[in-house]
């Protein structure tokens, strides 16, 4: 009897070790639900921005390949993947941006986007919210391939192609803790980055920059950013920073056949305290020789 008990208690304990061991994620099954768009199965979607106005935070809208003449407001917190970033296309018809980005946590992976309206602020991507993730996307054609706008911030931007712009490759405007990693952005007319207001505390790490007509990198108005281990190729200059007291970080950086490769903005108040002071050397001299 005795024997028998302590089997028992013995088989329990273990039992109990394995339960403690097993991972939890083993247990979880995903909450969201997954909506197509295109292809030919059943219940599929025509329209991209159907389907993201039946999606709930959480979701997945899948779109197949193919091209869809659209303008889409993402303001739920989902999931936006193409079936192939080649021939998944949003062609925004030259009607504004292409998809605007109202609501925190979206992803947008797999899509060419294109085709977005040609005056300021459209684009190919606005963005309007935070913590969002973009990546290894096709972004072209656009006034500005990605527009971060006011307040907008906190957002992962990498491994796309963005090329052929109409202004900027990414125009940022107050839009702050970013992190670029890994993007190619090339012959825009202005820069590949542009970051303006107040865009502070981003991070701008392995990316490729070439053939832009002013920067590559343009910072300005900005603090407390970081640039470290671009490619700057043939722009007409590679990077531009603001004075030393706007604390930009760079390192490991390579430049090649940039008209100018790194170029440093000079602190506006100390510039104009100099030029005061010498109109007032000149004019003392000029008093003092008609005395």
């Amino acid at each position: 009897m005795k024997k028998n008990r302590s089997i028992l208690i013995i088989s329990l304990l273990f039992i109990s070790i394995l339960i403690r061991c097993v991972p939890t994620g083993l247990c979880e099954t995903s909450t969201g639900s997954i909506f197509n768009v295109g292809g030919t199965g059943a219940g599929n979607y025509t329209n991209i921005q159907d389907a993201i106005n039946v999606a709930s935070a959480g979701d997945t809208v899948f779109v197949f390949n193919g091209t869809y003449h659209e303008n889409l407001i993402v303001n739920t917190s989902i999931q936006l993947i193409g079936e192939d970033r080649n021939t998944t296309i949003i062609n925004g018809s030259r009607n504004g941006c292409v998809i605007i980005l109202t609501a925190d946590q979206v992803t947008i992976t797999g899509f060419t986007i294109t085709w977005g309206g040609l005056m300021f602020p459209d684009a190919g991507i606005c963005v309007e919210s935070s913590d969002n993730t973009i990546t290894k996307n096709t972004i072209v054609e656009n006034y500005y391939g990605m527009h971060m706008s006011y307040f907008s911030g906190n957002t992962l931007i990498s491994e796309n192609y963005i090329a052929n712009n109409h202004q900027c490759g990414i125009y940022f405007s107050r839009s702050s803790n970013n992190r670029l990693i890994g993007n190619t952005v090339m012959n825009q007319p202005s820069n590949g980055f542009g970051l303006y207001e107040s865009s502070n505390n981003n991070t701008i790490i392995g990316n490729t920059l070439s053939h832009n007509g002013f920067c590559g990198v343009n910072i300005r108005d900005s603090f407390n950013n970081h640039v470290s281990n671009n490619q700057f190729i043939g722009n007409n200059i590679g990077l531009h920073v603001p004075p030393p007291d706007h604390y930009t970080a760079v390192c490991s950086n390579f430049f090649s056949d940039n008209h100018v490769a790194y170029e440093e903005g000079y602190d506006v108040s100390a510039f104009s305290l100099v030029i005061v002071m010498a109109l007032i050397f000149i004019v003392f001299i000029v008093l003092k020789k008609k005395s």
